[in-house]
């Protein structure tokens, strides 16, 4: 996305008490929701899985090149999805219940009670649901405070220039896309991953675009002297 978008989605987090995760998820369910209506004429439940850091600062030393995640899942009807507004606010009240609370441990405890008893955990992998209708993983600012040397806002390794970085969340069976956000430089990179045996490339290509054209909309709605505060 254009550098601008990143400044101009603090703004407007700021204004709605959010974080710019709050922000993209909030759009990702639009996106969404949108998708359904045009391809099948109703709209549905959404359930998203969020990728959460469950990382300490006792980590740091101990597995500073692994990360530590959980998974935590947030589902909206597809009334509350009509209504941008009430969407976000519902979204930032839950999210800092689950950051206050570390609820991104659940799915880590469920995981540990199902594999105590016998053959749950292969029984559980070999289910033929769909749990979840999309991932959204977003890594943050990547080499933010890196001391390696910039060359026209790129980093540098030696010889070797760092132009951009690509997140692939896996893609579970029965789910049909992830989406990978990260940030590098100020700006903001979007990558779609998904099931080829549910969505064709150009169907996947056209979703990945109405999600970004969707979040770059969103924040040109910031008036000029927002996006200066």
């Amino acid at each position: 996305l254009n550098p601008n978008v990143l400044h101009q989605l603090r703004a407007h987090a700021k204004k709605h008490q959010a974080t710019i995760n709050d922000i993209i998820l909030s759009e990702l369910y639009l996106t969404l929701n949108a998708w359904n209506l045009k391809h099948t004429g109703t709209g549905r439940n959404i359930r998203i899985g969020i990728a959460t850091d469950l990382r300490l600062d006792e980590h740091i030393d101990q597995m500073p090149a692994a990360n530590i995640l959980g998974l935590i899942f947030l589902d909206r009807s597809k009334r509350i999805l009509r209504d941008p507004a009430r969407l976000l606010r519902s979204i930032v009240r839950e999210t800092r219940y689950i950051k206050r609370h570390r609820l991104g441990y659940t799915l880590v405890r469920a995981l540990d009670l199902i594999g105590r008893v016998y053959g749950g955990m292969s029984l559980f992998m070999r289910e033929s649901k769909c749990y979840t209708t999309a991932i959204l993983s977003n890594l943050g600012p990547v080499f933010d405070k890196t001391l390696l040397p910039s060359r026209g806002g790129a980093l540098t390794f030696g010889g070797v220039t760092l132009r951009s970085v690509a997140l692939l969340p896996p893609v579970r069976a029965h789910t049909h896309l992830s989406v990978g956000v990260t940030t590098l430089q100020g700006q903001l990179r979007i990558t779609l991953h998904y099931d080829s045996r549910s969505l064709a490339n150009s169907q996947a290509k056209t979703l990945a675009a109405d999600y970004g054209a969707r979040i770059a909309a969103l924040a040109q709605e910031m008036p000029r002297t927002r996006q200066a505060a």
